[in-house]
């Protein structure tokens, strides 16, 4: 279709040629602007930005300033691009075209009549205070000739100019022309500093996405201030989780969870917790979607029905008897007799000669075979003396100092204050549903889900260290290596010598599964219980207090399982001659209800140890080189869980024994937050039951 309002482009509008301003919003006259002389004169303190288009424009010292003109008339004199002329100071002369104002900036400034909504279609950008330029800096230049502008362009630019100038006319001079595709950039970065809504009553500081949490926040926000608190202050919502394979649409699923999280609300209304009620309805509705999926909407709504007919107290109750059952069941798992292996005591001790780890592999894995040196142990005492006592803190890594026998000033045993630390380590969160985001495997405390670099969650009397330097170990007390046995006049041949191979192993006599117990005192870690197992059968051969050197700091009873009371009243231990039984006992059996006894000191427990092994008795335990250590004693056949069962990654990463307990043997041993801390009776017998099931041929007991 033929339109003419081309034929009209190329005549000057009649307006701007009797030296008034054009009023018209859409003229269709042409108003191109004919060049300027070049002026050297200085600019006045407000001046115009140039009409040149930003992808065109070239560098210019300063903008040519205009001669004034005549006022508009009356009914011009409302016009915003008018006001917008007035603003700046000056006016078009009567007998030339008039200039227009251009620049990007001005098309993105908003207005209360058009909403803010600019008229290229772009977003509008925050606005962005710019340095100035040498273009802004009074000073002679040579003007540009600027290019004709499209007139509906112009007109625009002008109208949006003349709203923005009237609530910030002394910004106008000072922002340069930007390109167009620089405001969407701009819309990005001002996107992330959006902080994050908080909740109700929740802290004001800026987070990251929680594992579990369903809402969305920036993806930008800050992480030094992240802290991972308990599970009823992340912010969840009311929405199913992702599930592999739903068992039913979303709107089922959002439908029956509001239906059971009213039925929580409702019963565990005494708490007041809104995201605790959250985190119930969720957990409960993820767990039947994945293990009762193909009945997942009638188990969803019988569960309904049957809260919806308890009142609070009968629910409480009902809660109460799971949770004993629960507890009942682990109990009873755990407790569940020893493995069969199909082999006689005799057959499994003789099996052991095929396990025993070679020398090389313990000292991989940082055994030490061999009682460092004079010299060795001179130089450590040298280093002690010139460090004055200043150790670094195991737990928070700060510096302090040890006062041997106490401070004479005020009885401490170290400097520094109180210790606040993580008890636990640092683990990876799962990846599950909802939580699959780019921050879930952020590494956080296992003690409370705190990230990492978090202040500490708790807190402790003194600071204390720990020494894993053999030469510094034996400047405490001296390392010996285990002697070899009264009977034998020659050495039997080990694991890894070639007679071995050729000759048929010796019979072993007896084995034992060791574990210990260590307390933080003013010499490092010291034992502070010893355990000892006989295999296979798991009947006690030693289990005892030791009194340590130093003077304790902490008798670290999360992980020992001493407390001051059964230290402080333990009586003197009297040794039993070595069991005789071939009854198999459950490895989770707990220790006699009668007290501990107290040994006088760690060289008195290595003393007694040694009446019971001799170099050639297979020693059994996880990663019994702390053990050993602890003990000063060197020995090589030594048969370590942690090598027998390596972790998947190689060293240095190892497998706790907890998990192998778990995964082999299902069983649960050292529960975190346990009121009575670990068992070293206990912890011995699983380490020889784990070396029972490899001799089994490691077939799974679940």
């Amino acid at each position: 279709m033929f339109r003419p309002l081309s034929l009209w482009s190329g005549i000057p509008c009649p307006a701007i040629k009797s030296g008034s301003a054009c009023s018209l919003p859409h003229c269709f006259f042409s108003h191109a602007v004919a060049p300027a002389p070049a002026i050297t004169a200085s600019l006045p303190s407000q001046t115009l930005p140039s009409t040149q288009s930003p992808a065109d424009k070239e560098p210019s010292p300063s903008p040519t300033p205009r001669p004034p003109a005549t006022p508009s008339p009356a009914p011009a004199a409302k016009d915003p691009r008018t006001t917008a002329s007035a603003n700046n100071g000056a006016l078009p002369p009567a007998d030339k075209k008039r200039r227009m104002v251009t620049g990007d900036e001005d098309s993105y400034t908003s207005s209360s009549s058009d909403g803010g909504v600019p008229l290229n279609g772009d977003p509008a950008p925050p606005a962005v205070k710019k340095a100035k330029t040498d273009a802004e800096r009074p000073g002679p230049s040579t003007a540009v000739a600027p290019k004709p502008k499209s007139i509906l362009k112009t007109h625009g630019k002008v109208n949006a100019r003349a709203s923005s100038s009237t609530s910030k006319p002394s910004t106008q001079a000072k922002d340069l022309p930007r390109p167009r595709t620089q405001p969407k950039a701009r819309t990005e970065d001002a996107a992330k500093s959006i902080p994050v809504p908080q909740r109700a009553g929740g802290a004001s500081t800026t987070t990251t996405p929680q594992p579990l949490a369903t809402g969305s926040t920036a993806s930008g926000a800050s992480k030094t201030e992240i802290v991972r608190p308990a599970a009823s202050d992340k912010p969840l919502s009311l929405n199913p989780r992702l599930v592999a394979r739903a068992p039913a649409g979303h709107d089922t699923r959002l439908q029956l969870l509001t239906l059971l999280h009213k039925q929580y609300v409702r019963l565990y209304e005494h708490k007041g917790d809104e995201q605790l009620m959250l985190r119930y309805a969720l957990d409960e509705e993820e767990k039947i979607a994945i293990k009762k999926k193909p009945i997942y909407t009638q188990a969803m709504t019988k569960r309904i029905y049957m809260m919806s007919k308890m009142s609070p107290e009968q629910y409480r109750k009902s809660v109460e008897e799971e949770k004993a059952k629960q507890q009942k069941k682990s109990e009873d798992e755990n407790m569940a007799p020893a493995l069969s292996t199909g082999k006689t005591i005799r057959q499994e001790l003789n099996a052991l000669r095929s396990l025993i780890n070679s020398p090389s592999l313990l000292q991989t894995y940082g055994y030490i075979l061999d009682p460092p040196t004079e010299k060795e142990i001179k130089l450590s005492l040298d280093g002690l003396k010139s460090a004055g006592g200043w150790e670094q803190c195991d737990r928070c890594t700060t510096r302090f100092q040890v006062y041997q026998g106490r401070r004479e000033s005020d009885g401490e045993l170290a400097s520094g204050g109180k210790c606040i630390f993580h008890w636990g380590r640092l683990i990876f969160l799962q990846r599950t549903g909802s939580a699959y985001q780019d921050n879930a495997r952020e590494k956080v405390y296992s003690c409370c889900r705190r990230v990492a670099g978090s202040p500490g969650c708790t807190t402790a009397e003194n600071h204390v260290f720990k020494v894993s330097e053999a030469k510094r170990l034996a400047a405490s007390w001296p390392f010996i290596c285990t002697p070899s046995p009264s009977n034998s006049t020659t050495d039997s041949p080990t694991a890894d010598t070639p007679e071995s191979k050729d000759s048929s192993p010796p019979l072993v006599e007896k084995a034992l599964c060791i574990d210990c117990e260590m307390c933080y005192t003013t010499r490092g870690m010291e034992l502070i219980r010893v355990t000892a197992t006989a295999f296979p059968t798991g009947a006690i051969v030693m289990d005892a207090l030791v009194r340590p050197f130093g003077e304790i700091l902490d008798l670290n009873t999360r992980f020992s399982g001493v407390r001051p009371l059964e230290f402080t009243s333990a009586q003197s231990f009297t040794p039993q001659p070595y069991p005789t039984t071939t009854a198999l006992m459950s490895p989770c059996s707990h220790a006699p209800s009668a007290p501990l006894c107290i040994i006088p000191s760690p060289s008195a427990a290595r003393d007694l140890l040694l009446t019971y092994i001799s170099s050639e008795t297979p020693l059994i335990g996880h990663a019994l080189e702390n053990d050993l250590n602890a003990l000063r004693l060197c020995h090589k056949n030594v048969i370590d869980t942690a090598i027998l069962f390596p972790h998947n990654r190689g060293l240095p990463a190892r497998n706790k024994l907890k998990y192998l307990v778990d995964v082999h043997l299902g069983r649960r041993i050292q529960v975190e937050g346990a009121a009575d801390g670990h068992d070293s009776a206990v912890d011995a017998r699983c380490a020889g039951e784990l070396v029972r099931f490899k001799i089994g041929g490691g077939v799974p007991a679940r």
